[in-house]
């Protein structure tokens, strides 16, 4: 059973050329969802298409709860015409994403340099006046 420990989860939110990236650490679980929608809160009442790259990299366990909340981070995204990519998912967290079928849904860069390439390409634009 996990504890509630909202400090086993960090989000640093970075600037990129396409737009943003989430650098998840620790772990994506039950004890931490809340946690995780707190540190993303301002990044959640954005409207306007952007750019996300979640980089899950140092992220060392996730659950359903975890995959719940990348879900929510993904439909906001695209619901505002963004686009939505992860890189460096392994362990437990690729094995969530490829048993519930999410790793067809969420697209996947093998590198955060290979994200950062394709996004920079495909990073959505301002709509023309």
């Amino acid at each position: 059973m996990n504890t509630v420990n909202p400090e086993r989860v960090s989000v640093e939110l970075s600037p990129a050329p396409f737009g943003l990236i989430m650098s998840v650490s620790g772990d994506l679980d039950a004890g931490t969802v809340r946690s995780f929608l707190q540190q993303t809160a301002d990044f959640l009442v954005r409207r306007g298409p952007v750019c996300v790259l979640v980089d899950l990299t140092d992220v060392s366990f996730c659950d359903s709860s975890g995959l719940s909340v990348l879900i929510r981070l993904w439909r906001h995204v695209i619901g505002d015409s963004g686009i939505f990519a992860l890189t460096g998912a392994h362990g437990t967290t690729a094995r969530i994403l490829q048993t519930t079928a999410m790793h067809r849904v969420f697209p996947h860069y093998p590198s955060r340099e290979k994200a950062i390439g394709a996004l920079t390409r495909a990073r959505p634009r301002p709509a023309q006046a």
